[in-house]
This record gives C-alpha cells, structure tokens and sequence, in this order.
C-alpha cells in the first residue's frame, strides 16, 4: 500500500483521463455546425486535440492528481476534476497563445469542451472507481490485516481504522494485549463487530499460520519496544505497520507509508517498488504466453501415452497456498496414478525431507512416462496457465500443499510473502538433492530478500539448463 511513485499504479486512470478529455473535445467540436470538418482540415483543431491528450498524460504522470483516488469522497472527487480541467485548460491556452493560434480556436468549442470534459471526466472516474471497488471487494483482494491494539483501547481503534480503511483492506482480525508490560489478557469477548478476536501471542500466531494474513498493523504503543514480538511477526514475512514514531531496531527496511489517513511506519522482508512489480508483471504474462505455447506441443505428444498407461484425466489439478496463505487450485500434467494422493499417507515413512515436503526415491505411484515427464520438468509446463491468471509466477518459491502449509511453523511461513513461481532458486540449486526444508527455506528467503529483475534471468537460465540435463530430478 506504498503512496511512493503513483504514477504506474495510478496509470490506468492516467488512461482514461486521456481518453475522456479526447472524446469530450471531439463532442464539443460535434456541437458547432461544421467544426468536424474544420478539425480535419485546420490544424489548429488537430494539435489542440492532441495537445489536451498529450497534457493530460503529463499531468497525471508527473503531478499525482490520483494519489488515494480509490478512497476520495464524491465531493473531493468533484474537486479534484475541477482542478485538473482547469490546469489542462490553462495549459492549452499558454501554448495556442505562445503559438499565436489561440484567435484561431472556437470560443464556443473551448468552452464547451471545458464543461463536456468536467462532467464526462467526473462521472467516468467515479464509476470506474466504483468498478474497481467492488471487484476488490468481490474477488477478496484487499490486502488482509491484522490490527493489535491494548485491550481497553481495542473497540476505538477496530471503529476507527475499520471506517476509515474500509476500501484499502480487510481487517482479519483484531489481537488483544493487556499494558505496557505486554502481558497477555483473556476476555469473554470472541468478537468485535464479527471480526474474531484473538487473545494474546499464541492466539495471534496460531491465527497467522492458518489464515490469509497479508499486513499487521501495531496501533498499541506499548508494543513498539517489543523486539520479540515484532521479530516473530517480521520472521513471519508479513508486513507490519507501526502508528508510531519510535521502533525497535530488529525491523529491516523500513518506509514512512499511510493507512487509513494515518502516517505509519512501514517494514517487510523486502520492500518492492510499484515499476518493480510492474515489470516482473509483464515479465511473467510474456513467458506464460511463450510456456503455454510449448505446452500445446507438449500436450499433443504425451497426452496419448498418458491416457494409454493410466487412463484418467490428462491433467492433474490440487489446491495449492500461494502468497500470504492464499488458496488456489495448481495445474500439472499428469505424471501419477490417479490413486496417488490416496496412497500418500502409506508412503511417508519413506519420505526424505526433512520438514514440510514431501518426496521419496522411486515413488511407485509414477507412471512410465511420468518419469521421463518428471525428470525433464515436462509436466510442470501447465502451470504457467496459473502464471497468466496472476496465482503464480514465473520465478519465485514453490506452492505447497495444503497439508503442508498447516505444518509451517512462522518462520516457514514468509517463503510465501511474494507470489509462488514455477521454478526458483531452490530448483536450480539442487533440485531433489537438497533433502532439508529449512534449507529450502532459507534458498527462498536469499531470494525474496535478493530479488531483482536481473536475478530471475538468471534463474530462468539455469533452469533451463537444468531442465536438459534433467539434474536434481526426481
């Protein structure tokens, strides 16, 4: 939720703005008898046109205008449109008049376009506002958070940050400690305005490592000393916030931030700017695009040999926990029997990992092909079909399995403080030869905390490597 550098985050609206002032000038032009033909023929019209287009995409780059524009009242919004015609105004009329064509533009079509481009630009911004609001609200993407407040100030301060951040995220639940001395109080109450209330550390912890939780908020300031505390919530990968001035020197990466209106301090394993994700975004839309078209190839050879040595399905699907705890269901082609997850509680005897995973030499529930699949990574190919839909991406720390997640402890839960990827470090770093999971564990977190654009390349390419020399296989 960083306010830094708004501009990309805020570049759809920069779009639409651009859009709008366009459709309202060619309206206001449509309104004059004849002018439409004038604005193909004189260039005046025709650089006016794409002047205001041009000023509206710098004004929206370069000046902020849409910084919080999700959650601005419809009053502010009003305001805001005013402000922002006016400068586009003032600006095309400084350059027709430095250009000496400003007796040359329609009186009529100028204003008209003034007030056209007013109340189309207002109303188009509130509904697509409206828009964006419920679809983060219907698809459950507001950010989830936990709040920590003292026990007597607990109700104050769920009223207050549950009314004013209603549109920047969902609060999960509310944690209680007791004072100062941040001893733990019990209370009869188990919730407060239906969020679930969790008394004291254990509480807290065990909620965070069964449930979505993508950002803690410590509004108790007797908690900001709590080195303990903030170390177990920090080790867990989870973002916190602090409403506060002073912090313990364990939190790394630390930013100034707003949430709710409130100016807090800000810290993660590792902070991301919004070009950053931008760019490993389109990254990983590009590479799904290229993965999903070797699948079809893949798919046409194998599927048939598949179907033959075990028929069943072609593809296998398992709900995966992806970043921050969230669920969704994984796609591979199939390599198993389709007895294979029963028959896995037999065969944990004999796995070889030490911790939450799970793999074993020889697995009898492999079929023939499965293992020339597996062993080249041929049956991972469908998952960058979860890449182009956002669950994953390209590079990045493996999902695990349901029953795995539940094992984690919470220094095993921040391997999935950023979006799981097909391949990662750990792949290319031993593959099935590394048999310890605090040892996966730790590859991840050197690459969350190492990420950048340049290292995923890298990883790309050994991957690749890896993959033709079937290394590590399992």
């Amino acid at each position: 939720m960083r306010t830094q550098k708004q501009w990309i985050k805020h570049l759809d609206f920069t779009v639409l703005d651009m859009a709008v002032t366009a459709l309202a000038f060619l309206c206001a032009c449509a309104l004059r008898p004849g002018a439409v033909s004038v604005l193909l023929h004189e260039a005046v019209y025709r650089n006016t046109l794409i002047g205001l287009v041009l000023a509206a995409g710098v004004i929206g780059l370069l000046f902020q205008v849409h910084r919080s524009i999700l959650r601005r009242s419809a009053w502010k919004e009003c305001t805001e449109t005013l402000k922002f015609v006016l400068l586009l105004a003032v600006i095309i009329s400084f350059w027709n008049y430095i250009s000496k064509v400003s007796n040359d533009l329609s009186r009529f079509v100028f204003g008209a376009w003034f007030l056209l481009d007013f109340g189309m630009l207002f109303a188009a911004r509130c509904l697509y506002k409206t828009f964006l609001n419920r679809r983060l609200r219907a698809g459950n993407r507001l950010p989830r958070l936990i709040l920590i407040a003292e026990a007597g100030d607990a109700d104050r301060q769920l009223s207050f940050y549950r009314t004013r951040g209603e549109k920047q995220f969902r609060i999960a639940a509310v944690a209680v400690f007791s004072d100062a001395e941040n001893e733990e109080k019990t209370t009869a109450d188990t919730e407060k305005e239906g969020i679930p209330v969790l008394c004291g550390r254990e509480a807290l912890y065990s909620f965070m490592q069964k449930e979505v939780v993508d950002e803690v908020l410590i509004a108790d300031a007797s908690l900001v000393r709590d080195e303990e505390l903030l170390q177990s919530l920090m080790s867990a990968g989870t973002t916190i916030y602090i409403s506060l001035d002073e912090i313990g020197e364990v939190l790394p990466n630390k930013h100034m931030d707003r949430i709710a209106d409130q100016i807090v301090l800000a810290s993660t394993v590792q902070p991301f700017s919004p070009e950053q994700m931008l760019l490993k975004r389109l990254t990983d839309i590009l590479i799904a695009l290229a993965g999903l078209a070797v699948t079809g190839i893949v798919f046409v050879i194998f599927a048939p040999i598949i179907v033959i040595q075990s028929p069943g399905p072609v593809f296998f699907s398992q709900i995966r926990v992806g970043m921050n705890g969230r669920r969704f269901r994984m796609y591979k082609f199939r390599s198993m029997y389709p007895d294979a997850e029963a028959r896995k509680a037999e065969l944990m005897e004999k796995n070889r990992m030490k911790g939450g995973m799970f793999k074993i030499d020889n697995d009898p529930r492999v079929i023939p092909i499965g293992r020339f699949m597996r062993k080249y990574s041929l049956d991972e190919l469908p998952q960058f079909y979860n890449v182009l839909r956002g669950e994953m991406s390209a590079v990045g720390t493996r999902p695990p399995t349901v029953d795995e997640w539940e094992q984690y402890s919470l220094e095993h839960r921040a391997r999935l403080s950023m979006k799981p990827g097909v391949t990662g470090l750990w792949q290319v770093s031993g593959r099935s030869d590394i048999v310890d999971f605090d040892e996966v564990v730790s590859l991840d977190m050197k690459y969350i905390r190492e990420w950048n654009i340049r290292k995923d390349f890298k990883i790309i390419l050994q991957t690749i490597r890896v993959v033709f020399t079937g290394s590590g296989a399992y």
